[in-house]
């Protein structure tokens, strides 16, 4: 295991309870300031998880808060936003080359 990934594996099991299952885990190109860097986007049981492990940022929306999800298409790229608390927050945001698998999240 690689230093990154053992940096990931902590990061999520604090941000995860046990019991919390990981649905689907999607790959980024870009950090939230639309800079080039791996960050992931994972869907729990529970919430919506976005994890830049460069920065060590991390965003987490519980899906019982979550009104709505909103695919944006840019050009050269894509996001994903999400409506909580009747605010508009940018989830996570991708490049054309990942637009296809951000269009299943």
């Amino acid at each position: 295991m690689s230093e990154d990934e053992g940096e990931t594996d902590s990061i999520l099991e604090e941000e995860l309870r046990k019991e919390e299952n990981i649905l689907y885990k999607f790959e980024t190109d870009l950090d939230p300031s639309g800079r080039f860097a791996k960050g992931f986007l994972y869907i729990t049981t529970e919430k919506l998880l976005a994890f830049y492990p460069e920065t060590g940022e991390v965003k987490s929306y519980p899906l019982s808060k979550v009104k709505s999800v909103r695919y944006l298409d840019h050009v050269g790229g894509g996001e994903l936003e999400v409506e909580i608390n009747g605010r508009i927050e940018s989830l996570v945001r991708f490049t054309r080359a990942k637009s296809a698998d951000f269009r299943k999240a």
